[in-house]
């Protein structure tokens, strides 16, 4: 456990995490059940469900991209859910108990996304873009701040002989 009293914001952020890693859960077991199934047909009647106008050039493309999903395509999508999951879940798990490297974690997987969402904006600002790239940057300033005053915190019990108290 780190050496600062408890934030309410890394259980936010914990839940956060945890949320991310069941959608991704759930997301790579659809997928499985896809396995084996014909995509292209699968595109077409759930366009029909959502009365999406079969001249639509999104309906167009999405189903011309359904049309290329392979089952190896699909086992890959599994993985990637799969991975997805398994660090979002340890994520959720370390900051819901407050462990040092969890925080540590968060805030470099964090850090790598910003330059992407910058970037990915510098094509095209979105509202998705914008709000990624903000939650990215509350996230990991959140836990940065944190980082550096627990340090503090650490380094002034350190001299003052209150660590460990």
């Amino acid at each position: 456990m780190i050496a600062h009293k408890s934030h309410p914001g890394l259980r936010a952020i914990a839940l956060f995490k945890g949320a991310k890693s069941l959608l991704a859960l759930i997301a790579g077991f659809w997928l499985c059940s896809v396995v084996g199934h014909d995509v292209h047909a699968m595109a077409v009647a759930a366009a029909a469900r959502l009365h999406l106008a079969p001249g639509w050039h999104v309906t167009q493309y999405l189903i011309t991209k359904a049309s290329g999903i392979s089952d190896s395509n699909l086992w890959f999508f599994v993985g990637t859910a799969a991975a997805y999951a398994l660090v979002h879940g340890a994520e959720a798990y370390g900051l819901w108990h407050e462990f040092l490297w969890a925080e540590w974690f968060t805030l470099c997987s964090g850090a790598i996304y910003i330059p992407l969402w910058l970037h990915s904006m510098m094509d095209r600002v979105t509202w998705l873009n914008v709000g990624a790239l903000m939650v990215s940057l509350t996230i990991t300033g959140y836990i940065g701040w944190l980082l550096y005053h627990s340090r503090k915190r650490r380094r002034e019990d350190c001299k003052t002989g209150r660590y460990g108290s």
